[in-house]
């Protein structure tokens, strides 16, 4: 007997097929684990057990054999959410926003302040930080 938990999780495929009146004694049973499209293959439960995909055996007696999927979490912001908690999400705006307020104040301190502009802006270092300095503010 074999199936597939949870269901719609995945298939199992089965090789030879079991003919009418059942397997004989020896045989060499190899079943094989697919997922569905949201699914990962996770593990064998009962008389067959193991993290392989392929499980090959002897067949001695009736079997039971259950492939266990797990779904796939997807890396969307809400699943980042979910793993960091929402108080690390805080921590993070909080650092991004600190980085870029002493980003600023670094930039505001290397520009050169004049008393007034240029006429030649476009050939004077001095006038062009100004003029950069009034475009961030």
């Amino acid at each position: 007997e074999i199936a597939v938990n949870p269901e719609g999780g995945g298939g199992i495929t089965i090789d030879p097929k079991e003919p009418e009146g059942g397997y004989l004694p020896g045989t060499q049973v190899t079943l094989t684990a697919t997922a569905s499209h949201d699914f990962e293959f996770y593990k064998w439960t009962g008389d067959v057990s193991g993290k392989e995909l392929v499980q090959t055996f002897t067949m001695d007696e009736d079997k039971k054999a259950t492939a266990n999927f797990t779904q796939k979490e997807n890396l969307s912001a809400a699943w980042w959410f979910r793993k960091i908690g929402p108080w690390a999400g805080g921590v993070i705006v909080i650092g991004l926003l600190s980085l870029l307020i002493i980003r600023r104040i670094r930039i505001r301190k290397r520009i050169p302040k004049v008393s007034a502009p240029c006429p030649l802006f476009l050939l004077s270092k001095c006038s062009y930080y100004r003029q950069i300095d009034t475009d961030r503010r």
